[in-house]
């Protein structure tokens, strides 16, 4: 009996201990490892430099393709021109206003017949700059065309129809497929702003008295 009893006292004294043991401050330490932030490497872009390369590359590409279409614009608008030179109406209508002394030239020209058909176009031909209903056919006829393309296509008409290779020259000055330095997006415009900074853009409202 007592060897059992000194046993179960000896197991009671035991947990005593250990819950003696969770009651004390425990005296051993933690440690944290915390690694290094990482560091850019150089020359690597970052996530604002990508948003504005990629901007500024959609611009370019949309200026260009701007350019090509006003070109193109140009060119057909060019090809209409031509074609109305080539028209039997507006050909017959400027050769119908030639004096007879000056239609026999269309076997043989020299500097001085082109200079008195010119002369003679200059004189008789005049540029009306008022508004009308008319088509070019009538302008024609009145020798009294709306602006200087008409001017001019009624002398090309003329050349043509006397045996002349005329040919229209004409200025192609479509948009630039550039940019400009104020039209692309600069590093600075994708900072954020301050404080200070957005207070000093706002407007100020002056009291009117």
């Amino acid at each position: 009996m007592d060897t059992s009893d000194s046993s179960d006292w000896e197991e009671v004294q035991g947990m005593d201990e250990g819950v003696a043991d969770l009651d004390q401050p425990s005296t051993s330490s933690v440690q944290f490892t915390i690694g290094e932030p990482v560091k850019k490497k150089c020359g690597e872009p970052t996530v604002e430099d990508i948003i504005r390369r990629e901007i500024n590359r959609n611009k370019r590409e949309l200026r260009l393709d701007q350019h090509k279409v006003h070109l193109l614009c140009f060119a057909a608008h060019a090809v209409y021109i031509n074609q109305i030179c080539n028209r039997p109406l507006i050909k017959a209508m400027v050769l119908s206003h030639l004096p007879m002394n000056l239609s026999r030239l269309a076997k043989s020209w020299s500097n001085n017949d082109f200079s008195n058909v010119l002369n003679w176009f200059h004189c008789s031909f005049a540029v009306d700059n008022k508004k009308s209903a008319d088509n070019i056919v009538s302008r024609i006829s009145n020798r009294k065309v709306a602006d200087k393309k008409e001017l001019v296509i009624a002398f090309v008409s003329l050349l043509r129809c006397m045996g002349a290779l005329a040919r229209i020259v004409m200025v192609l000055r479509p948009i630039t497929f550039k940019l400009c330095k104020n039209e692309l997006v600069n590093p600075e415009d994708l900072k954020p702003k301050t404080v200070n900074e957005s207070a000093n853009h706002k407007p100020s409202v002056e009291e009117s008295t």
